[in-house]
């Protein structure tokens, strides 16, 4: 039964569902909890997802001995390095590297792409990923308005679809999630370093 496409794809859009919703009524209506069962339940999901799909399955084992694996702990490790030399608190790269980095492009680019590309040729995963992702980062914009007046909401919308379609392109060309991940993580390493008048880089690219 589970090898039953329809099933698949109905589990993928209800856990998908499940995930938007957590995240929105974390943003939307401030309840911690919610927050925490997207943390707990969006790797359950995943896994769920990659299970079901056979040549997830196949890709994860090839990732997993992918030579990129080296740059994503390489680049790891710097940053702890540096972290720990400058005494800014770790934790901080500990959270990072959980949340945004690894639950989302696991989520966005490689269960998402991987289970939209038969239906979307082409490149067009990679376009409706890149949307879903801006549609994602839109409760941020929802629950603070203020916080991006006028122009810059649009500006805020753009940058999510832009950095959705460069991580996704990044993705569909190598097949694997270890590039996005570092660019990923280094985007929000770099912002207790980064100059007041150059903060926008990685904001721009990472939401926060």
């Amino acid at each position: 039964m589970i090898r039953q496409p329809w099933f698949r794809y109905t589990l993928f859009i209800a856990f998908e569902a499940i995930i938007f919703s957590l995240f929105f009524g974390t943003y939307l209506l401030g309840i911690s909890l919610l927050y925490y069962l997207y943390l707990a339940l969006t790797p359950l999901f995943m896994v769920t997802l990659i299970y079901l799909r056979g040549n997830l399955r196949e890709n994860l084992s090839q990732l997993l001995l992918s030579k990129d694996i080296i740059i994503f702990f390489v680049a790891i490790s710097a940053w702890f390095y540096i972290y720990a030399v400058y005494g800014v608190g770790i934790s901080y790269l500990e959270v990072i590297l959980y949340v945004p980095v690894l639950l989302e492009e696991i989520n966005f680019r490689y269960v998402t792409i991987n289970y939209l590309a038969p239906i979307a040729r082409g490149g067009i995963a990679v376009i409706v990923q890149a949307l879903l992702y801006m549609f994602f980062y839109s409760a941020v914009l929802i629950a603070s308005p203020g916080g991006y007046p006028g122009i810059f909401s649009e500006f805020f919308l753009i940058d999510m679809f832009s950095i959705g379609l460069i991580y996704g392109s990044i993705y569909f060309m190598r097949k694997n999630i270890y590039i996005d991940m570092v660019i990923h993580f280094t985007l929000w390493a770099m912002i207790p370093f980064t100059p007041a008048w150059l903060i926008w880089l990685p904001y721009s690219m990472a939401p926060a």
